[in-house]
């Protein structure tokens, strides 16, 4: 039995792209879905001077844990080596 750390993948937060009131963010080199958002079901904080109200997303570069229900920062890419459990070693026809 693998414990949620073994299953953990790391994905690298690509751009978050807003059309309507729908927000997506997808990995920068695998494109699985960290984000996905209808953002009209949802209360997020009314910013003044704000056109109009942002939800947050992850970082761009930032390395994200994905485990089970679970998505968390790993830490905030500097351009050292992705950990052996990111996506960037898979086989791709796996995360497509």
């Amino acid at each position: 039995m693998t414990t949620p750390a073994e299953r953990e993948i790391v994905h690298i937060a690509g751009l978050d792209v807003r059309v309507g009131p729908h927000l997506r963010q997808r990995c920068a080199w695998c494109g699985a879905i960290i984000e996905d958002v209808d953002l009209s079901t949802i209360q997020v904080q009314v910013v003044p001077g704000e056109e109009t109200p942002s939800y947050p997303t992850w970082q761009v570069g930032a390395l994200i844990g994905r485990s089970g229900g679970a998505t968390y920062v790993i830490a905030h890419n500097d351009g050292d080596q992705l950990p052996p459990n990111s996506c960037a070693s898979v086989d791709p026809a796996a995360t497509t």
